[in-house]
Order: C-alpha cells, then structure tokens, then sequence
C-alpha cells in the first residue's frame, strides 16, 4: 500500500509542478498539462491515508500550487465573474 501511496503523490507532484512551469515559468501558447486535474486530485485523495505531518503539509502546498486543479478553476470563473460586473 505505501508503494502505491507513494507513487500516487509522486505523480500528483510532477503534474502538480508541471502544470506550475506551464502557467507562470513557460511563456508558450499552452497553458496545462492537457491532464488539469490529475495532480489535485491524486494528491488530494493521497491526503487521505497519510500519517506523517510534514508530508500532509508538503502536499497541501503543492495542491495550491497546481494551477490545473479545481481550486483555481473557481477562482478564475468568479475573478471573471466580479471583473465583467465592474464594466457594466
């Protein structure tokens, strides 16, 4: 079971820090990884079953940093939202 744990946050991290490199690093036309979710969501269910605090943190933080995660998909859709109202 830790293998699989460990392979999971693993791949949660690479596409978590590829879809950051892509975003703000890479000046190109793409914008993520074409897989946007994979890394929140392998590291959020990882969170489940992790005992060691350092590594839940750990997680957690490259979970914010995934700009292909859902958490940043409400924030852009509200951004856009309260952005188009000051227009009018």
């Amino acid at each position: 079971m830790n293998i699989i744990l460990y392979l999971s946050i693993s791949i949660g991290i690479f596409f978590s820090v590829l879809n950051f490199y892509l975003s703000f690093i890479e000046k190109k036309e793409y914008k993520t990884s074409g897989i946007p979710l994979l890394g929140s969501l392998t590291l959020f269910i990882s969170l489940f079953f992790i005992n060691n605090n350092y590594l839940f943190y750990i997680i957690i933080i490259f979970m914010l940093m995934d700009t292909g995660g859902i958490h940043w998909f409400i924030v852009n859709i509200l951004y856009n939202y309260f952005m188009s109202k000051q227009k009018l």
